[in-house]
């Protein structure tokens, strides 16, 4: 790639995960989106003079809406990294963050540490499937007018690289990499890197649990357990669908998580005992795995809390080891990672 290519480009780290998708550029350009969307066309439509609050997107294998609708379809399989849905989440997160069909974009995402590798070595067909999956570039807005529907790329941005690392391996990316502030550049922390570290990235579907030492993963102590916010949030909807007889809605469900109450009927109803509950439930599990892998953590310098999930279940974390940190915006680490990461590798 030329000097000239490389200052034109813009680069992103995107984390693309199961619950939501973050991306981020600095510390005062990021955004978080939920992962959810639904496949089909439009079905809501905004009042004249009411703001938009739901996105209508086409791609070459069918349309989908983004925004806020009452129920998505499920990103919790594994073939949603390489789905036309992911592709259009991305894209939404990419728009909703200020960039243009003018942006040409360098992004890396990510894959769980499992699905990334297979046994010690690289999972090829995947990672290749996945990055060619974003670089379609074929997400189009559908626009509404007095002609009828028509597509439209004008807002789209396009992404002309796509790197893809491990989650996990991409907070100890963001731990070790840091900006000179003479030069600009980025450059990695020997001190950082060459001691025994740990990341526990609590996700929405998964949780990793990386060691790293000398740019080295620690393989019998790495791995990903299905664990995560969307299996607190499964057990929450559970015990409300048992307990009022109904079914909440992904809309209903999102209140619920944000709020603790369950709005039904034109009533709230307290649910933060299901929460508590359940998140006490999927901690002891998760608590169960990483105490197996890292023991006291006594040979590690550190063990670092990163994901989405774990500023929601901080409380749940106390004590686990004696060296361990929440790191500074947890839920971005990942994303903050993978910019890094792409800066490094096309600037070399």
């Amino acid at each position: 790639m030329s000097e000239n290519n490389k200052e034109k480009i813009a680069f992103v780290g995107v984390d693309d995960g199961f619950r939501e998708t973050k991306v981020w550029v600095s510390d005062d350009v990021k955004i978080v989106i939920p992962s959810q969307a639904r496949a089909g066309e439009m079905t809501q439509i905004s009042i004249d003079g009411g703001a938009k609050t739901v996105f209508p997107y086409e791609t070459k294998d069918g349309a989908f809406i983004v925004g806020k609708i009452k129920e998505s379809d499920a990103t919790s399989n594994d073939d949603y990294p390489i789905s036309a849905m992911n592709r259009v989440l991305v894209t939404h997160a990419l728009i909703s963050l200020g960039f243009t069909g003018a942006n040409r974009l360098a992004i890396a995402t990510g894959l769980p540490y499992k699905r990334y590798y297979r046994g010690k070595d690289k999972n090829l067909p995947l990672i290749k499937a996945k990055r060619k999956n974003l670089l379609l570039n074929d997400v189009k807005e559908v626009l509404y007018g007095t002609n009828g529907k028509s597509l439209s790329n004008l807002n789209i941005p396009r992404i002309v690289e796509h790197h893809v690392i491990s989650e996990g391996i991409a907070a100890w990316m963001d731990y070790v990499l840091e900006r000179d502030p003479e030069t600009g550049n980025l450059t990695m922390n020997k001190d950082k890197s060459s001691v025994p570290t740990a990341f526990v990235d609590i996700g929405g579907r998964t949780t990793d649990i990386a060691v790293i030492e000398d740019c080295n993963i620690e393989t019998d102590k790495s791995t990903t357990i299905e664990a995560g916010m969307l299996n607190i949030e499964n057990l929450v909807k559970e015990k409300i669908s048992d307990e009022y007889d109904v079914i909440p809605t992904t809309a209903q469900m999102n209140q619920v998580m944000k709020t603790k109450m369950f709005r039904a009927w034109g009533t709230d109803y307290d649910v933060s005992e299901f929460i508590e509950l359940a998140i006490k439930q999927e901690m002891a599990k998760i608590h169960a795995e990483v105490s197996r892998r890292l023991g006291s953590a006594a040979d590690l310098d550190s063990v670092n809390f990163v994901g989405g999930t774990t500023v929601a279940v901080e409380h749940e974390l106390q004590g686990w080891f004696r060296n361990q940190n929440i790191v500074k915006d947890p839920g971005f680490a990942n994303a903050r990672g993978m910019a890094k990461f792409i800066e490094t590798a096309l600037k070399k």
